[in-house]
């Protein structure tokens, strides 16, 4: 099993070759975007403490690294 948020040509072009057996699922951009600010929001709350951060700096930090047209 192989899974990847790029779907690219240089991707794609290796899964095309006649040995291969690959069944392409693609997961909506919206899903994408909701797992990664789920994983951001979890990392970021348990170092909470750690980090000394409060609330609502919390809330900006996941907001920067998880807002719109943020990849991993």
């Amino acid at each position: 099993m192989l899974m990847t948020s790029r779907p690219h040509g240089d991707l794609l072009q290796d899964f095309t070759r006649p040995h291969h057996v690959w069944k392409a699922y693609s997961i909506p951009n919206d899903k994408v975007q909701a797992d990664i600010k789920l994983y951001v929001r979890a990392a970021v709350e348990s170092f909470a403490g750690e980090w000394n951060i409060d609330a609502n700096s919390q809330a900006k930090l996941i907001a920067r690294l998880a807002g719109p047209k943020q990849t991993m």
